[in-house]
């Protein structure tokens, strides 16, 4: 068995898998590492170049490349296909168009082979020259975890896990790679790194709309709920997907956004959520159409255009 797994879920981006794999592959072999890592593809039935591509890639490098394409696009559900198809100790989930540092590699096995841990979070900067506040690296349980990078590893190439500690229960697969961290055992081994490993650029992602930001935020509430974090790291999360999607549900709702059952949603949500005073006006803002409006003037949101041709601010952030 290897020891690392790059595990990358990819749909009809070949030119930026392209960019990526040249990456890894050039990291592997310069630091002889062939035989503790795999690059594992998991193609979700992508209509571009991207089979032909990765084939030619796995024709050169056999011992390096597992690459599975799917019958049909099963979305996200492909994140899960990509873990299960691994056969390494750890897995590290990674974006097919992510920018991987020249030295990305090389450290996280350094990691691996000097800490038994269960997970590692890998730290990110974007464009705004964002980097989570960790101060130094160390070991942690799942409470002080999160305390610190609170939902920043829902950016998929900041996970890292033992696959032997991924638990079979997962009900959720829209956020898997999360997921795989909240369904550990609360006191087993988080590693958190100080330096970024990757950088998180913006791209194009037909999945962002009203409707699956309004979803996708749920899909994360749900998979909090039942995962096994304790009540501190529940509740520290809720609050922040439950402004998050406060945010996201006035906006849907003030954009007439049609094909959002929000009547249904208030209902999911009384469900998942504590009778808390956010969790009210959650389901109030998913019910009244005017405490949205209120909402959105009170918070001064802009270029959300309402009735009677009147403006609001607003400011979003994904």
């Amino acid at each position: 068995m290897k020891k690392l797994s790059i595990a990358i879920p990819t749909y009809n981006r070949c030119s930026e898998l392209k960019k990526t794999l040249e990456n890894f592959i050039m990291q592997i072999v310069y630091n002889e590492l062939i035989n503790d890592v795999e690059i594992v593809i998991s193609d979700n039935c992508s209509n571009d170049d991207t089979e032909d591509y990765v084939r030619s890639v796995l024709f050169k490098y056999p011992n390096l490349i597992n690459y599975s394409r799917n019958l049909k696009n099963i979305s996200w559900d492909n994140i899960k296909k990509v873990a299960d198809i691994s056969n390494g100790e750890y897995i590290w989930f990674c974006g097919d168009d992510d920018i991987y540092f020249h030295d990305s590699v090389k450290r996280l096995m350094q990691i691996l082979y000097n800490n038994n841990v269960d997970c590692i979070y890998l730290n990110q900067v974007n464009t705004r020259g964002y980097i989570t506040p960790v101060e130094f690296d160390e070991v942690v349980d799942m409470n002080r975890f999160f305390s610190i990078v609170r939902q920043d590893p829902e950016f998929i190439s900041t996970v890292v896990i033992k696959k032997s500690k991924i638990n079979k229960n997962i009900k959720n697969n829209t956020w898997y790679h999360m997921a795989c961290l909240l369904y550990l055992n609360p006191d087993d081994k988080f590693y958190i790194t100080q330096l970024p490993f990757v950088y998180n650029k913006p791209s194009k992602r037909n999945w962002v709309n009203h409707k699956n930001l309004v979803y996708y935020t749920v899909d994360a509430l749900e998979c909090i709920a039942y995962s096994n974090a304790d009540e501190n790291t529940k509740k520290l999360l809720n609050n922040i997907y439950k402004i998050l999607l406060k945010k996201r549900i006035v906006i849907a709702k003030l954009a007439s956004v049609k094909d959002i059952d929000f009547k249904e949603l208030s209902v999911k949500l009384k469900y998942l959520l504590h009778n808390d005073q956010l969790s009210k006006e959650l389901i109030l803002a998913c019910k009244s159409w005017l405490y949205c409006k209120y909402f959105a003037r009170k918070h001064k949101y802009r270029k959300i255009k309402v009735p009677l041709n009147k403006e609001i601010d607003f400011i979003e952030s994904i």
